[in-house]
């Protein structure tokens, strides 16, 4: 069984809660959740750092709203994106690509190995001027995409 962190969307007195729950699948179907959202914790820093870091992620992914089918609580994924943009996904777009490029600089390129390898250092400098040109492309959209 594979798990990860995924946002759980759950409607209680009329009013969507969205929290971070680990999620446990079988095969690619969602099958379990934890009770309770999950906080980011450890025994030291590194550990926290890590859990923040698989927390995260879970905003890449769709995410699941709890439905009730047959008397259970099953999981499904969100299909209110209609695939629509809208300033929103932009703006979405240009601080993941910020984020992305902050962390290659922050724990790749400015890594000793990198650093000091002219080879090495040269491919991440390449690699750095792509995703500042990316950023710039989605900078340049209008709220349509175009």
């Amino acid at each position: 069984m594979t798990w990860n962190h995924r946002i759980v969307a759950e409607e209680v007195d009329g009013e969507t809660t969205f929290r971070i729950h680990e999620v446990f699948y079988d095969g690619d179907q969602p099958t379990l959740w934890t009770e309770d959202a999950v906080i980011p914790c450890g025994d030291s820093l590194q550990a926290i750092r890590h859990e923040y870091e698989m927390m995260r992620l879970a905003f890449f992914r769709p995410a699941l709203h709890v439905h009730a089918e047959n008397g259970k609580s099953v999981l499904k994924s969100d299909d209110s994106d209609d695939g629509k943009l809208d300033d929103y996904h932009r703006h979405e777009a240009l601080d993941r690509a910020a984020i992305f490029a902050e962390q290659f600089e922050s724990h790749i390129a400015s890594h000793p190995q990198i650093e000091l390898d002219p080879r090495l250092r040269s491919k991440a400098e390449e690699i750095a001027d792509r995703l500042a040109a990316l950023y710039q492309a989605i900078g340049n959209l209008d709220e349509n995409g175009s």
